[in-house]
């Protein structure tokens, strides 16, 4: 049975019901009539907007991709006009042979107005109920999104100045002595390296920022591949956009280690402070996502950029992808 029309059934009896209820009321207690109007209207819009959540939740958990997304304004709009129909139909049929009590008017303004007024009743708040389950779920995901970003930058980081830090060479000393750090006690190895860091400090500083920009580089490629792995394990992007995005950014990593610039036309890498925007490229491109955002994303203040791209085209050209599209 279509899902529809599941809906469409179920709110037909419970809009039948308390039709029923109501005109029994008004009919015992006319004096309550509009308080048990507004309770009969405010009983049908909760079960719409209940039910209509609960299908957005679970849409979103079952589609993360919102280009996935089942059409659930069909499904409402075509159960909140069935059930405008058959609850308007059994209402007057009920109410002009055997309850009359129900307050049917003519037949025609039943099946017009009324039907109009019932779908809308439904249409509506199971639509907002939608909205809300979906942003929701969206915005779990989001949080998780980032805070794996953020955990993944930070030990590839970490990993990068742990390896630049046990890659500065020892030198000769003044004795003319080898000083090695597996050879000697932790401070004999500590006085070998100062006494070589005296002697011939511009080679020493070259060799170990040589050996950091290296391994900041290969951290860098690191990030980029599971970056891109994990980008195609969520169908967000297409192999090729995938892989394009990847190697990106591992040549951006690979340019910082060589100490030259080498990145996408229309492109620029993030400056000292990754907060700036480089003059002329307003738009920030994330490779753990795959996706670029535009100064009027609703993410842009929390997305990190990883490149800057000035145009939106530029953008799709290096592999990144709208995040409504």
């Amino acid at each position: 049975m279509h899902q529809w029309l599941v809906r469409g059934i179920v709110m037909s009896i419970i809009v039948i019901a308390v039709r029923f209820a109501l005109g029994e009321f008004v009919s015992n207690f006319p004096e309550e009539s509009p308080t048990y109007r507004t309770l009969a209207l405010l009983i049908v819009v909760l079960v719409a907007l209940i039910w209509g959540g609960v299908d957005g939740l679970w849409d979103a958990r079952k589609n993360p991709d919102p280009d996935d997304y089942e059409d659930l304004t069909m499904r409402w709009l075509k159960a909140g006009l069935f059930a405008g129909v058959v609850s308007c139909l059994v209402c007057f049929i009920l109410g002009t042979y055997w309850l009359k009590g129900m307050g049917q008017s003519s037949f025609f303004i039943d099946m017009t107005a009324g039907t109009s007024f019932i779908t809308l009743l439904i249409y509506v708040p199971a639509f907002i109920g939608v909205s809300v389950g979906r942003y929701l779920i969206r915005r779990d995901l989001r949080k998780k999104e980032l805070a794996a970003q953020d955990a993944a930058e930070r030990a590839g980081d970490t990993g990068a100045l742990s390896t630049s830090g046990t890659t500065v060479p020892v030198t000769a000393g003044i004795d003319g002595s080898s000083a090695t750090g597996g050879a000697s006690s932790a401070a004999a190895s500590g006085s070998a390296t100062a006494t070589a860091l005296a002697y011939r400090p511009t080679e020493t500083i070259a060799t170990t920022a040589a050996a950091g920009g290296a391994a900041a580089g290969g951290a860098a490629a690191g990030r980029s591949a599971k970056r891109g792995l994990r980008g195609a394990r969520r169908g967000k992007k297409s192999a090729t956009e995938t892989a394009a995005v990847a190697a990106t950014t591992a040549a951006a990593g690979s340019s910082e280690a060589s100490g030259s610039v080498a990145v996408p036309a229309g492109a620029h890498l993030p400056l000292a402070d990754p907060n700036q925007v480089p003059e002329g490229f307003p738009i920030k491109g994330n490779a753990d996502s795959g996706l670029y955002h535009t100064p009027e994303s609703p993410w842009y203040s929390q997305t990190v950029a990883e490149m800057w791209f000035a145009t939106e085209e530029a953008a799709q050209a290096a592999g990144y992808s709208h995040p409504e599209r």
